[in-house]
């Protein structure tokens, strides 16, 4: 397993058997521990942590015995995820909100300043493929919310032009341009402030 993997791997083993738990809990933020790339750290678990680092994943281990566990660690995961539905539900819903925020916040910072913000749109894009892979979840937005998420995708896509996949290659197959075309994107100095 590369390593760009590890950290992804080390947090989905040690999400995964504590997701029931979770979904019972009043916690958005459930703190796990990870030990990857020789260091101790800690992360949160959420609905969209949980589920982006699944499709990654998929993308990423060649290795049959971890193929193995992680068809495993997914089984069990969609089985807690169908028993407990509703709580399941919830928690995507609650944790929808405030990912939205943080996307409108790095967007708004990223028009006043494309070429500070733009460097770290790799890492940041990460908010609006989790809101991507919620929607998913939840079926259905509220309004507002629908609105809110079509705005800020006119705004991103006023500021940015196509590109390559902006994370790890060997991720791009999980990630089809057609669907997640916000992780095929670039910036120019031009385009800041939307003109």
């Amino acid at each position: 397993m590369t390593a760009v993997f590890e950290k992804d791997w080390a947090f989905f083993k040690a999400s995964v058997p504590d997701l029931q738990q979770y979904l019972f809990s009043d916690q958005l933020y459930w703190p796990v521990t990870i030990h990857a790339e020789g260091r101790r750290e800690s992360a949160s678990l959420t609905p969209g942590n949980l589920l982006l680092t699944a499709k990654r994943l998929r993308a990423g281990i060649a290795d049959a015995q971890c193929l193995n566990e992680l068809d495993a660690l997914n089984n069990e995961m969609d089985y807690i995820r169908e028993r407990w539905r509703s709580n399941w539900m919830q928690k995507c819903e609650k944790e929808f909100s405030p990912r939205l925020r943080l996307w409108e916040g790095y967007l708004r910072d990223l028009s006043e300043d494309i070429e500070t913000h733009g460097k770290d749109y790799p890492q940041d894009v990460r908010w609006r493929t989790i809101l991507h892979l919620l929607k998913g979840e939840m079926g259905r937005l509220s309004d507002q919310q629908a609105s809110q998420l079509s705005t800020l995708d006119a705004t991103l896509r006023s500021l940015a032009i196509p590109s390559a996949f902006v994370w790890e290659a060997e991720l791009a197959g999980s990630f089809p341009r057609e669907i997640y075309w916000f992780l095929y994107l670039a910036f120019s100095k031009k385009a800041e402030g939307g003109s």
